[in-house]
């Protein structure tokens, strides 16, 4: 980083760790990769564990490559694994919590869920714990992705409800077209086709004005498909989808939870009535 060598050195590792990440959301994750690597090299010349955790933390998400998704299957979780360890030997819980996170993640894009599940799980725990809201956003989110990679849709709809509920609360439109076409995949898979198109719909309006792209990062890895490429296969779908659209973002998290507790409430009815009538 030009004119960086010069600074105090604290203040170096935090101009370092800023532009890093200016970078990986700029999403060229190989040059992210590099200044979170100088920026580690900082914190160990410091001597300073907690700072070399959480450079090891950061450069979990990047790589000397293209693919984050790849990356953070390899290079990516021995970081985080590093991280952890350090962070449970400094007895940090919200670091601890944070590493596991990101090894939920390198789990889940290599497609093993069940241990993905466990460190989601875990880390969300200690989040709920230390009040961290955004990563209990993040955490449900996650686990909602996993139950829907699994076709257990009602759960999918539970966690991704959680999830909405929390950024909207926050005021954070960022993962809301992520979180609202999940859901409409969940609909549509429930035979519900008329919330699915809306939901799809209210995801696309907000992708649109907002220009966040998370939604189609997440059909990539998740193989979750776009509701909006089955418009032709239903006559209501366009209309339904023209609906959706016409929401704004506190109309479509409304319409969202309101539909979610409905599906919630309904299975749990039935769980209930046949528990006893066993």
């Amino acid at each position: 980083m030009p004119g960086s060598g010069d600074a105090d050195p604290r203040v170096r590792y935090r101009a370092l760790e800023a532009a890093g990440g200016i970078l990986y959301w700029l999403g060229d994750y190989r040059a992210a990769f590099g200044v979170y690597d100088e920026s580690l090299g900082v914190a160990r010349a410091l001597g300073d564990r907690a700072l070399e955790a959480q450079a090891l933390y950061n450069r979990a998400f990047t790589g000397e490559g293209d693919d984050p998704f790849q990356l953070m299957q390899t290079e990516g979780r021995e970081a985080a694994e590093e991280a952890l360890a350090i962070w449970r030997e400094l007895g940090d819980r919200a670091g601890v919590a944070q590493a596991l996170w990101a090894l939920g993640n390198a789990d889940q894009f290599s497609g093993n869920l069940d241990p993905a599940e466990q460190e989601y799980l875990e880390a969300l725990a200690i989040f709920r714990e230390l009040g961290n809201r955004y990563y209990v956003a993040w955490s449900t989110s996650e686990l909602g992705w996993i139950a829907l990679r699994r076709s257990d849709w009602v759960m999918a709809t539970r966690f991704l409800a959680e999830s909405l509920e929390a950024f909207a609360a926050a005021d954070d439109v960022s993962a809301g077209p992520l979180l609202l076409g999940s859901l409409a995949w969940t609909a549509y898979n429930l035979g519900e086709v008329v919330p699915a198109f809306r939901l799809a719909g209210a995801s696309a309006r907000l992708e649109r004005e907002h220009g966040v792209g998370l939604a189609e990062v997440a059909r990539l890895f998740s193989d979750i498909p776009n509701v909006r490429d089955m418009l032709e296969k239903h006559p209501e779908g366009p209309a339904e989808f023209a609906a959706g659209e016409a929401m704004d973002f506190r109309q479509g998290v409304a319409y969202a939870l309101e539909w979610a507790r409905d599906v919630t409430a309904a299975a749990s009815g039935a769980t209930s009535t046949g528990t006893a009538s066993a």
